[in-house]
């Protein structure tokens, strides 16, 4: 069962607190995965309805380029209708991580792998590979990935003078 309610929660604990206690466990224990192994840098909050890590305004002050007010979006966790998500912004960014996730998850796990554009549909009827989800969080640097993502960020528009 996904989220489903008419006010999307602002915090993690919230919103692991709406999940079905028998997804609320297999999401809490993803969102410490990150939280544990992520190096660090990264912070985490509330944004586009899902727990976000992200890089802070405080070193990213562009923020993401979708709207910059939010701060630059790296790892985002969700509770979908069939599967929990894990939008890994860099999967498709650095290069060689989708290659890397594809080998290390036949190394790791007999499920078969369910990878969409930077999203890793996890099963959570089934035991997750907490360890390689570990080893995933733990390979890409606030640095690295400020470095990957600003050169694909588009570019920016030159802002208009105001008018007096």
């Amino acid at each position: 069962m996904f989220l489903a309610m008419s006010k999307t929660p602002a915090t993690t604990a919230a919103y692991a607190q709406a999940l079905p206690m028998d997804r609320r466990a297999v999401f809490e224990s993803l969102c410490e995965v990150f939280r544990k192994n992520l190096p660090d840098g990264f912070s985490e909050g509330f944004a586009y309805g899902m727990v976000s890590f992200c890089v802070p305004h405080t070193t990213y002050p562009d923020g993401y380029h979708c709207d910059p007010s939010i701060p630059l979006p790296f790892v985002q966790i969700a509770s979908q209708k069939k599967h929990l998500a894990v939008y890994h912004m860099g999967l498709y960014v650095i290069e060689g991580e989708v290659e890397w996730l594809t080998s290390a998850w036949t190394a790791a796990t007999t499920q078969k792998l369910d990878l969409g554009k930077s999203c890793l549909r996890l099963d959570p009827a089934k035991p997750l590979p907490l360890e390689l989800l570990a080893t995933l969080a733990s390979r890409t640097t606030v640095e690295r990935w400020i470095s990957a993502y600003d050169k694909i960020r588009p570019a920016r528009k030159p802002s208009k003078p105001k008018k007096a």
